[in-house]
Parts: C-alpha cells; sequence; structure tokens
C-alpha cells in the first residue's frame, strides 16, 4: 500500500526500525561545456544515500558513482531473501542548450535514475519500473524601435515512478524540518511532479523596464500517483512495468494568464495579474470540474 512520504518513513517489515531516522545525503557532480556561446552540454550524476554517515569518497569529483557499488556497503530495507531493498539511489541527467541562430534558442533535458531494458520484461516480468524525464523548449525574441517580445513553448514528460527508488531513504525527495514544529518534516520532489505531461506557451513584449505586458497559458495532465499529493509507492511488477503518463483517470488543469509591470519613476512600479483556471476531473474524480480564478495588484517602491 502507499506510505505517504509526509508522515515519516517506515520500515514495512518493522514499523519501528527506521521510524525517527531522517539522516540522508545526496552527492552529485556535474560538468559544463560552453562552445562559443552557442551551444553547451551539461552533464550531472547523482547518488541519494539513506540512513548512512557523511562518505569521503563522495566527495572525489573525478569519480564516477555507479562504479562504487555504494548499494554493497549501506544497509537494506530488507523484505525478504528474492527482493532485495537498497537504501542508495542514482541520478542522472543530460542537458543541452543551443542558440540556433541570433534570435532562435532550443533547450531540453533528460533525467533518469531508473531504466529497465524492455525486452527484459519477457523474461523478467516483475521488473523495476522505468525512472525518466524529458523537458524541450524553443524561445523566440523579436525587436523593434519602440517595442521587443520574447516568446516562448515549453513542453515536460515524466514517467509514473520519476525519481522513486526501491526505498523512500533511495528516493529523490527533499526533506527539511518545519521550525514552527519541532519533530515536522516537509517533503517535495527535487525536479518537476512525476506521473505527469505539462505544456507551456507564454509571450512577452514590453518597452526596456518601463512597460511589460506578459501573457501564458498553460495545460498540465497529472496522472493518479499525484492523487494523495507526495507519496512512496514504488513496486517492482509488470503493472508498474507498463504504466504510462498519466496513469488511472488524469486531472487536467488549464492556465491563462495575464500581468503588466508599469513603471512610473525610478521610485514606483504599478504591478497588476489574472489567472484564469478550469480543471477537468478535479482530484482524479470522473466528470467532477471546478473553475477559478485569480487577481492581484501591487504598488512597489524602490529607494
Amino acid at each position: 500500500m502507499p506510505l505517504e512520504i509526509r508522515d515519516q518513513f517506515y520500515n514495512l517489515t518493522n514499523p519501528n526500525a527506521l521510524r525517527s531516522t531522517t539522516q540522508r545525503y545526496f552527492y552529485f557532480h556535474r560538468i559544463d561545456i560552453n562552445l562559443f556561446n552557442r551551444f553547451s552540454i551539461g552533464l550531472m550524476e547523482g547518488v541519494m544515500v539513506g540512513n548512512s554517515p557523511l562518505e569521503l569518497r563522495f566527495m572525489n569529483p573525478a569519480a564516477i558513482f555507479h562504479s562504487m557499488f555504494s548499494w554493497w556497503n549501506n544497509d537494506e530495507w530488507a523484505e525478504g531473501s528474492h527482493d532485495r531493498r537498497y537504501m542508495v539511489g542514482s541520478l542522472f541527467s543530460f542537458e543541452i542548450n543551443w542558440n540556433i541562430i541570433r534570435s532562435l534558442a532550443f533547450h531540453g533535458q533528460f533525467v533518469m535514475n531508473e531504466f529497465s531494458i524492455p525486452h527484459k520484461s519477457n523474461i523478467e516480468p516483475n521488473q523495476s519500473p522505468n525512472g525518466l524525464g524529458y523537458m524541450a523548449g524553443l524561445r523566440y525574441s523579436h525587436s523593434s524601435n519602440t517595442w521587443a517580445s520574447v516568446f516562448n513553448l515549453e513542453f515536460i514528460y515524466t514517467d509514473p515512478y520519476l525519481y522513486l527508488n526501491p526505498t523512500p531513504f533511495a528516493s529523490l525527495i527533499h526533506m527539511r524540518y518545519y521550525s514552527m514544529a519541532p519533530g515536522r518534516l516537509g517533503y517535495s520532489y527535487m525536479g518537476y511532479p512525476r506521473d505527469t505531461i505539462s505544456l507551456n506557451i507564454g509571450a512577452d513584449f514590453f518597452i526596456g523596464d518601463m512597460l511589460s505586458i506578459k501573457g501564458a497559458f498553460t495545460w498540465h495532465s497529472r496522472g493518479e500517483h499525484n492523487k494523495n499529493g507526495l507519496v512512496w509507492d514504488w513496486e517492482r511488477s509488470a503493472a508498474a512495468f507498463n504504466e504510462t503518463t498519466p496513469t488511472g483517470i488524469s486531472e487536467n488543469t488549464y492556465i491563462a494568464s495575464i500581468s503588466s509591470q508599469w513603471k512610473l519613476n525610478p521610485y514606483f512600479t504599478l504591478n497588476g495579474n489574472m489567472a484564469l483556471v478550469y480543471q477537468m476531473n478535479n482530484r482524479h474524480v470522473t466528470g467532477i470540474n471546478a473553475f477559478g480564478g485569480q487577481a492581484a495588484f501591487s504598488i512597489a517602491v524602490t529607494y
């Protein structure tokens, strides 16, 4: 059954073993290569280690974490001899930024914490599900004598089990203490929510820093792994391996927004924005739709 991350971490076979243990470390290194200010590549490798003290071997910038076989040196979240659950999980990402021409740029990113070879499922049906994510976007700019404009388009896709690993301690989830409530913890994914497809289209028209008008339209389609918020529900099964985004009854959210900024003088700036939200299958219930909106106005003083 799903385990709610926001409450605590529990060992399914021994509920008291890890109840008060929150020690986790995320080690990563990144290499960026910039070619002629037009094309750049970023490579990142990381490892999340749970229920373990700080390890100096991960501080070596030339090390390849996967080659350290770190799961051999850390505790297991034992659930039986045929299902060993290690408290170590890895992450890899590849990022590119390409200025195709002066006014057009492309950016993209691939992230992975688990990849299962498809044909292996015929031999071993109960294999681990994939944890992959993709992002791609375009940015176009144009200027005239008075106005300048920037248009952007971005698409994001995340697998149902992205950021999750065989144990909560190995999963790529940020954790922090709430100072206002001793002993209470807050959790969030390290990246974009899993089990989600998203599309964003936006435009920005401006005259220097004096006047700016922005508009955007966003669509989110989120599967049922987001139904109860941030939960750990990883499983090794054929059903999990075959799941595709969005899972179950998808919650579709459409957001249209517009904002403006007007700098009256060096000291006073007026800001206003308005957004309309329409949601289909609210909270993943078929036929339940919701509509809402918000508006805000502010005055900024700079001195």
